[in-house]
């Protein structure tokens, strides 16, 4: 079944694909160029991303992560989740499959929320790769330091939501 959002997307691309199109500059063909690149590119990765995450599933037991993540857990959720957030190295691919891996496995919307979002704004390896030389280390301990509730803050309000 097609999500909404993914209706939307092809919409926006069959739109964009008419103007470019009828624009008639090679732009079309080009796109087209960039398209199988990507694909060559990502694809092998999405796949072992998806496979890599199916095994962290079989070594973590759906029991630990509903009883250390789940609902029932408390607040100690959205601790856990948001820590973790902060600390995933990696890009999307794996940040986002792991939650939904997670999510698959029991855990709490709420430290899903704040796993995101500290992953959002805290990625590791960002902050290591690009913040702390280009913005400077005082620059980074200030917004590390006004940013830090926010996952947490998130993971709250999640928790209110869905437990009402």
């Amino acid at each position: 079944m097609l999500s909404p959002s993914l209706l939307l997307l092809i919409a926006l691309l069959l739109a964009l694909g008419y103007v470019a199109k009828r624009r008639n500059d090679g732009s079309v063909e080009r796109a087209y160029e960039r398209f199988k690149q990507q694909i060559a590119q990502f694809l092998p990765r999405m796949i072992l991303v998806v496979i890599g995450t199916g095994f962290l599933l079989q070594i973590i037991p759906s029991e630990m992560i509903s009883t250390h993540l789940g609902k029932d857990a408390g607040w100690t959720p959205i601790l856990y989740g948001g820590l973790a957030g902060m600390l995933v190295p990696a890009g999307p691919a794996v940040a986002f499959t792991t939650a939904a891996t997670l999510a698959g496995s029991g855990a709490a919307p709420a430290a899903l929320v704040a796993f995101i979002t500290a992953w959002c704004i805290f990625a590791i390896h960002r902050i290591l790769i690009y913040e702390t030389h280009l913005a400077g280390p005082r620059f980074l301990m200030i917004r590390c330091i006004v940013a830090a509730p926010i996952p947490f803050v998130a993971g709250f309000v999640t928790h209110l939501m869905t437990n009402f």
